[in-house]
């Protein structure tokens, strides 16, 4: 691990300078009940408007992306019970208010808060990303506040290299500080990994796979009270962290084709 960590860590930021740019969020944002609220109608008394709506629907409920109150989760009716912009079919505290979509990503098209280290093995097809890496590496990045946030990103994993270094992983950083969630190869696992330096990385916990991944995944970090998570499908590996805060949403694929569906950054306040 320690050496293929070197390979792909040394790939993603060496020599990388970040220019911050406005990160404009959530892809615009629209739509209200005829309650008010935004994105729902609580009191049941009247149709929700998309007032901009993109024209896509990545989850097929019916519901334009922009004011889906979960845009990759099909939830046609749209329960919010605590009427916070975020619906109970994704939100991180369906009872309690307060969390927001600050960030989500169908990968339909480049934006301009995206930026990618390596554009050769990348394409938007309208639908997805595709990234064929095998034999090299890919890393995109999104300037982006970081604070008590849910971050996942899903797609598919399909035919690997032969250098035997395989990885996909999630990460936010503060530069020195970085901390990620990641699934590698050989021997499948996936993990919570950190660094404070930038240079030392520890494995805070790993969890090893059945076998290497194949077909669909979520990859997800997240703040969790007293704890970071990281999830890979059903698989879940934590470290007590208190909060973290970063500057920077990175991916990074290594010696594999994917294709990347959306990304999403739920907040909670």
């Amino acid at each position: 691990m320690s050496g293929m960590a070197g390979v792909v860590r040394s790939f993603a930021f060496a020599g990388l300078s970040l220019a911050v740019l406005g990160a404009c969020g959530r892809i615009n944002i629209g739509g209200v009940g005829s309650d008010g609220m935004p994105g729902d109608d609580a009191n049941g008394d009247g149709p929700r408007v998309c007032s901009n709506p993109s024209g896509h629907d990545e989850d097929g409920d019916g519901i334009d992306d922009v004011c889906d109150l979960c845009p990759h989760r099909a939830d046609p009716n749209q329960e919010n019970r605590d009427h916070d912009g975020v619906g109970d079919a994704c939100d991180p505290r369906p009872d309690t208010p307060g969390d927001s979509i600050v960030r989500f990503d169908p990968f339909t098209s480049q934006r301009a808060d995206f930026m990618s280290l390596t554009t050769g093995m990348q394409l938007f097809d309208g639908e997805s990303l595709q990234l064929d890496t095998r034999g090299t590496s890919w890393a995109g990045f999104y300037p982006s506040t970081i604070g008590v946030d849910t971050l996942i990103i899903s797609g598919s994993q399909g035919v690997r290299g032969t250098a035997g270094l395989e990885l996909l992983s999630l990460f936010v950083e503060k530069d020195p500080q970085k901390y990620q969630c990641e699934e590698y190869e050989p021997s499948p696992h996936m993990s919570y990994s950190e660094t404070l330096d930038g240079t030392n990385y520890s494995n805070i916990d790993v969890q090893p796979l059945a076998g290497p991944p194949m077909g669909p995944f979520e990859l997800q970090l997240a703040h969790r009270g007293p704890n970071i998570e990281c999830r890979f499908n059903g698989s879940v590996s934590m470290a007590p962290k208190p909060a973290f805060t970063g500057d920077t949403v990175s991916i990074n694929v290594i010696d594999e084709v994917v294709t990347l569906d959306w990304l999403i950054q739920i907040r909670s306040e």
